[in-house]
């Protein structure tokens, strides 16, 4: 099962985005894009931390009376003329130079010459050097001469104040976070010369409002536009075959792309979360698409795919693999009250219904046998799961959607209008964001029998005044993961506990959270033996099994009051309880206390 995020995963993106200042992090956001996947932000920090250590720039300067040394990345700067530094990349003919990191911060507007003479040695300027104006913020424009053929890593990562940069037809490559964050940088020329542009090349740089990639270009990196959020147009040549991983995520600004009809792959999560995005045409060449790569679209009414694709199809603007057996993606804002899944799938992607929120039922046949994690996160208008009665593997109860034999509560629709939700004896597991923005939630009963509640499970539940929870056992394990109540109001929301558990739950993570813990419940089990005979609840229902014809049988309320007396005349007995409680099952000469 897939994880959404942990705390300490966050805290570290926070951390980093504050320490590298390279990614605008937000726990919110996070959360959007996680409600998605641990393990592939964890890759994004990873890449970004190697790159950045295997090109650390140190602080430490050295003066001398005629010369600065400052190291930036792997250059070291070895003179400075006309308040640029620069690195000798070749001391033979012909010499060459390396814009690098200055003694002071570049401001202001630079023009970088095609040459500089120093010490009666000319040198061509042929690169600007890793880190070179690496958090230059008042840096406002830079004029890159004809001599240069490469921008080095986060050459200009951080530079908030640059507005525009002018790029020759000689540079044929961007490295990776070259322009990071420049979030002042408002357009930008590629020019035809250009064969390689890095992962996270133009990452964050919100201002920047469209983009023409040449056709010397082949690949769209991971990552390289993600988050130009001001972003409304791009243009991808005929040339690109692959579109990387999360590489336009976040562009909530992007209306419409053309995918050309040389692309083969387009990867996870690389439009996700293009709130603009209105309709997507995919190409027959197009043989792998990645998961989430469309998922967050809000404004997505079709996703179409041309017929002789080989691998996918689309029927009404909903996407499948071509044989219609795997759903894939329902655009998050397609037009429409109720969906019936074709009775051709039988496997349910992945977040495949996510963000869509004017669907408002979902009627699941008995052919799906698979339904993946978080299908339908965040469908706010969504009141009921209907499940086909003969399914193998899942089941509904009142629209809510569990496995077939409702141990595991899978998903309880965001907009369902019940202010108030008893979960089954029966359920042992709450699966990731199971409650996840059900926002008219004001109460719910947790009963002993769960074990386990996973990560998110109530996530955005701003309603709830009251949570009734009968666990005594597990207090300190039955929360899975961290932010099981994440934006749940826990100063005001009550969290009513079993009779002597208040303490045990007031010291425990998460639970301690709330400021008002209630010892209102009884303390009870609600599944015992008495020798081969089994008692349990169900569904506001004693179940008693194993039952010798002709033994006495007697229930009774923890106060005396009689509720049954009689001879068993099967193995089996099953009677309505009233309420929540503690109830005493006499079964032949044996007693013993149950709750519900």
């Amino acid at each position: 099962m897939k994880k959404i995020i942990s705390l300490t995963f966050l805290f570290c993106l926070v951390y980093i985005g504050q320490a590298q200042n390279f990614s605008n992090f937000t726990v919110d956001s996070v959360l959007k894009v996680i409600q998605v996947k641990q393990d592939n932000y964890a890759r994004i920090v990873n890449e970004k931390e190697s790159i950045l250590k295997a090109k650390k720039v140190s602080d430490a300067v050295t003066p001398v009376y005629k010369t600065v040394t400052v190291t930036s990345g792997n250059l070291a700067a070895d003179f400075t003329v006309g308040g640029i530094s620069y690195a000798i990349t070749s001391s033979t003919a012909p010499y060459t130079v390396a814009v690098t990191k200055g003694y002071t911060s570049y401001s202001g507007s630079i023009s970088i010459p095609s040459s500089v003479t120093n010490n009666g040695t000319t040198y061509l300027v042929t690169s600007i050097g890793d880190f070179a104006f690496k958090s230059c913020n008042y840096l406002t424009s830079v004029s890159i001469p004809t001599s240069v053929i490469s921008i080095g890593t986060s050459a200009f990562l951080n530079c908030s104040g640059l507005t525009s940069v002018s790029i020759p037809a000689s540079v044929t490559s961007i490295g990776d976070m070259a322009f990071g964050n420049c979030s002042g940088l408002k357009s930008v020329t590629l020019p035809s010369s250009i064969t390689s542009i890095g992962r996270w090349a133009f990452e964050y740089c919100t201002s920047l409002t469209s983009v023409t990639i040449p056709s010397s270009v082949t690949t769209i990196e991971r990552y390289t536009f993600r988050s130009c959020k001001g972003l409304t147009s791009v243009s991808i040549p005929a040339s690109v075959t692959s579109i990387g991983d999360n590489a336009f995520e976040g562009c909530a600004g992007l209306k419409s792309v053309a995918l050309p009809s040389s692309i083969t792959s387009i990867g996870s999560d690389a439009f996700l979360i293009c709130t603009g995005l209105m309709s997507v045409n995919i190409p027959s060449s197009v043989i792998s698409i990645g998961q989430l790569a469309f998922q967050g679209c809000t404004g997505l009414t079709a996703i179409n795919v041309e017929t002789g694709n080989p691998n996918y199809s689309s029927v009404d603007g909903v996407l499948f693999d071509k044989a219609q057996t795997i759903l894939i993606c329902y655009p998050a804002g397609k037009i429409g009250g109720s969906y019936t899944i074709p009775s051709s799938v039988t496997s349910v992607k992945f977040s495949a219904f996510q963000d869509c929120k004017d669907l408002m039922s979902v009627n699941i046949l008995s052919s799906v046998l698979s339904i993946g994690d978080q299908a339908f996160l965040d469908c706010t208008g969504l009141t009921a799961i209907n499940i086909e009665i003969n399914n193998p593997n899942y089941l509904s109860v009142d629209g809510v959607l569990f496995d077939k034999n409702q141990t595991v509560l899978i998903c309880y629709p965001a907009g369902k209008k019940a202010n108030s939700y008893t979960i089954s004896s029966s359920v042992i597991s709450v699966v990731y964001g199971a409650f996840c923005d059900c926002t008219g939630l004001t109460s719910v009963t947790l009963p002993s029998s769960i074990s386990s509640i996973r990560g998110f499970a109530f996530k955005g539940c701003t309603g709830l005044t009251d949570i009734y929870t009968y666990n005594i056992n597990s207090i300190n394990t039955i929360l899975k993961d961290d932010y099981v109540f994440y934006n749940v109001p826990t100063s005001t929301c009550v969290l009513h506990v079993p009779a002597g558990s208040g303490s045990l739950y007031a010291a425990a993570a998460q639970w301690k959270d709330f400021t008002h813990i209630l010892e209102d419940l009884p303390s009870a089990v609600n599944s015992v033996g008495i020798t081969t005979v089994t008692i349990r609840t169900v569904n506001e229902q004693l179940i008693i099994s194993g039952l010798a014809g002709g033994e006495p049988l007697a229930v009774y309320t923890l106060q005396g009051v009689q509720l049954y007396r009689g001879i068993a005349s099967s193995s089996s007995f099953s009677l309505a309880l009233p309420t929540h409680g503690i109830y005493v099952v006499k079964a032949g000469a044996e007693s013993v206390k149950v709750g519900y």
